[in-house]
């Protein structure tokens, strides 16, 4: 009997061993994964931080290339050396400014959608990207609707401001209302009449309207989306401008739409 008891210990102490045994390496294998885990995770802020800079460098050495004559009281004219840009990037057509927002920034179009998601605007690696137009425009001032899109960076830069636009305070302002589209043929002016959020889809991205009918349809489901009545007539003779980032961790949009003015 005491032989028999003798065994049932040893076995028993020698499952517990294995057991300890086992436990310790999952302990281990654990550690392990939450320090490469952490590791991971340093390197990727080190490298957001550091493309975040490179960003806010670039934006500031552009800016460099814009001019402001705020002699005139009633407007402030801005003049954008696009020779000097396109020297940088050749894709550039236009210089974006959205009031009340710190939007201010070349915009390029080429052959797709995804390039300058994870490019700057001199061509280098960085997912702060850069704004861009839809590759279905034309960019030649024919475009119906005129889209462009830019990401929604945390630091503020890109199309970060443009959740300003969904505010009261912001859209209540009638100076915000106006956005600013610099080209090498002069300045074009659009009027805000729709902002709004909604769920990701490329319906308020559509380039091409069959029938005049068609296109006021679309005008005014892109009006009925407002989250504000900026009262504006729309007509099937009137091009707009979309301008697009994502929001809610890339499950919703937001987006506005304005009418050319001028």
């Amino acid at each position: 009997m005491d032989k028999i008891d003798n065994r049932l210990t040893k076995k028993r102490a020698k499952a517990k061993h294995a057991q300890i045994k086992k436990a310790g390496k999952f302990s281990l294998a654990l550690r392990f994964f939450f320090i490469v885990l952490f590791i991971i995770s340093i390197i990727y802020l080190i490298n957001w931080y550091c493309e975040n800079k490179r960003n806010a460098e670039l934006t500031t050495f552009l800016n460099s290339y814009i001019s402001v004559d705020s002699s005139d009281t009633d407007d402030v004219n801005c003049t954008i050396d696009f020779e000097g840009l396109r020297n940088i990037n050749n894709c550039c057509f236009a210089w974006l400014k959205v009031n009340g927002t710190n939007i201010s920034y070349p915009v390029v179009h080429y052959k797709d959608n995804d390039y300058y998601l994870t490019h700057s605007f001199d061509n280098a690696n960085n997912s702060s990207g850069c704004p861009f137009a839809d590759h279905r425009n034309k960019c030649d001032g024919t475009d119906k609707n005129l889209v462009i899109y830019a990401h929604n960076r945390r630091d503020g830069s890109m199309f970060a401001g443009l959740k300003n636009t969904l505010k009261k305070q912001w859209y209540s302002n009638e100076d915000n209302l106006v956005i600013e589209l610099y080209t090498p043929d002069g300045l074009i002016k659009y009027k805000v009449f729709s902002v709004y959020e909604i769920k990701a889809e490329n319906y308020y991205a559509s380039q091409f309207f069959g029938t005049d009918n068609s296109y006021l349809e679309f005008l005014k489901n892109m009006k009925s989306r407002s989250i504000y009545d900026f009262n504006q007539e729309l007509t099937a003779n009137d091009q707009i401008i979309t301008l697009s980032t994502c929001s809610n961790n890339n499950a919703y949009r937001t987006v506005l739409h304005a009418k050319m003015i001028k």
